[in-house]
């Protein structure tokens, strides 16, 4: 059984297809730590998100490249880590200023996987370090 103290990491090619597995992938995860179909639903979701908007953002399609993510899980959350080497944009960021989920003028930008992201996650934090683009997404363990 999954629990604290567990990680895994995934190397996905930037193309929307693997991107779709590592969805299936972290659906078993997400299932193995209790949570109920439609959280794990809702989960999955984020996570094909974060992943979609590395391979059409950072790095515009091309499926040359590849990025990583980690899989972490604590006694009270799991977390899952990107870190892509692409071209940077900090859409958190821009979401200061406008709210993502109801602004039209971040809507029309076609930004609705951040709002996603944002609203299935309880912490959603981005940096960069030196060349790394750094995503990382947190959810609370439901309580047993």
């Amino acid at each position: 059984m999954i629990g604290p103290g567990s990680s895994l990491s995934f190397l996905v090619p930037s193309r929307f297809a693997d991107v779709r597995l590592l969805g299936i992938s972290v659906r078993a995860l997400f299932k193995e730590l209790l949570f109920d179909s439609s959280l794990t639903y809702q989960l999955e979701l984020a996570v094909v998100e974060a992943g979609n908007n590395i391979v059409h953002h950072a790095y515009q399609k091309n499926g040359k490249y590849f990025f990583h993510m980690e899989f972490a899980v604590t006694k009270k959350q799991v977390s899952c880590t990107f870190i892509d080497q692409g071209k940077s944009k900090d859409f958190l960021a821009e979401s200061h200023t406008l709210d993502p989920c109801v602004d039209p003028a971040f809507l029309l930008e076609n930004h609705r996987g951040v709002c996603l992201i944002c609203e299935i996650m309880d912490e959603v934090d981005y940096t960069q370090k030196g060349k790394n683009n750094i995503l990382t997404i947190k959810k609370n363990l439901p309580e047993s």
